[in-house]
């Protein structure tokens, strides 16, 4: 369970003060808390892409706590952590990166339906056990959308499949919101878009500074699909099904 933003712009640009605060916000006092689910302050951390190259800094303290580093870049990825598995360490802090794949997500992933043979994780999460699977077809042919279909039919069960995907090879954003039902909190995991023609965010929260939001998917078990290009926000393609 964690909450998260997603930035794309047209040029490199910093974080806007009232994002950096809208993360902090949601993880602190956000949904979660309002439902009593708790916040999310186990660690954080953020990736940013340029077009050419790309940073990722971790930290194990509350986000709330900590100034996030704010690089300008063309995307950036923030990700407040509550544990559901794994540690509180670095290995087990999102984003997480295999090769030139970076991955954030949201949600517990229960079961699976077949395991990773190629690639094993070095942590204890269930996100970079997907992230294995995702990379294992990715890397023996598979572009990065069929890569996530494997990885995706290889879920038996989770509470959400709410991802940010990054192949820095394809320069190729990826955003998933797939969930199951939360009756005492039903848009604790749906995934908000803003948008206009030289950026957009991806947020676990509409930020409240920021107007005119739209849902990903509107209902338990609709798979939505957002792709984009890295610095290109009005590449946006959204497939449900």
């Amino acid at each position: 369970m964690c909450r998260m933003l997603l930035h794309n712009a047209s040029t490199n640009v910093s974080l806007s003060e009232r994002a950096l605060k809208g993360i902090k916000e949601m993880a602190r006092n956000g949904l979660s808390a309002r439902c009593g689910i708790g916040p999310h302050g186990d660690g954080f951390g953020v990736a940013w892409f340029l077009s050419n190259g790309y940073g990722i800094y971790k930290n194990l303290k509350p986000i709330w706590e900590e100034n996030i580093p704010n690089i300008p870049a063309l995307s950036h990825i923030i990700h407040a952590r509550k544990k559901s598995r794994g540690e509180i360490d670095f290995i087990d802090t999102h984003p997480l990166q295999l090769r030139d794949l970076i991955l954030a997500h949201n949600g517990t992933i229960y079961s699976f339906n077949r395991r990773p043979t190629l690639f094993k994780p070095m942590g204890k999460t269930d996100s970079e056990v997907f992230l294995c699977l995702l990379a294992e077809a990715y890397y023996t042919g598979s572009n990065i959308r069929k890569a996530l279909e494997y990885a995706i039919e290889s879920v038996d069960m989770a509470s959400s499949l709410n991802m940010f995907i990054v192949s820095l090879s394809e320069k190729k954003i990826i955003v998933i919101n797939l969930f199951s039902n939360v009756p005492r909190c039903p848009e604790y995991y749906v995934l908000w878009l803003h948008r206009n023609d030289e950026e957009f965010y991806v947020a676990s929260e509409p930020i409240k500074e920021m107007i005119d939001w739209e849902p990903l998917s509107q209902s338990p078990d609709e798979l939505t699909i957002l792709e984009t290009i890295i610095g290109n926000p009005r590449a946006i393609a959204i497939s449900r099904c």
